[in-house]
């Protein structure tokens, strides 16, 4: 009536657990990365660039 669970599958688990360990780490290390180079780049950006012209209040114009 119950099937015997094969050696296999605990060996099969502990598989999966690494590879998921392994995805985790990796999109770990990405959102690392992304984020280091988002910071990096946004902090460039607004040491090195005048104001934005777009930023001042807008002149109401006459009609």
């Amino acid at each position: 009536m119950f099937e015997e669970k094969s050696p296999d599958a605990s060996e099969n688990k502990n598989g999966t657990d690494q590879f998921a360990r392994s995805v985790e780490a990796y999109r770990n290390l990405l959102a690392r990365r992304i984020a280091e180079r988002w910071i990096e780049h946004h902090s460039q950006n607004h040491t090195e660039e005048p104001p934005n012209e777009n930023d001042k209040p807008a002149e109401s114009s006459p009609d």
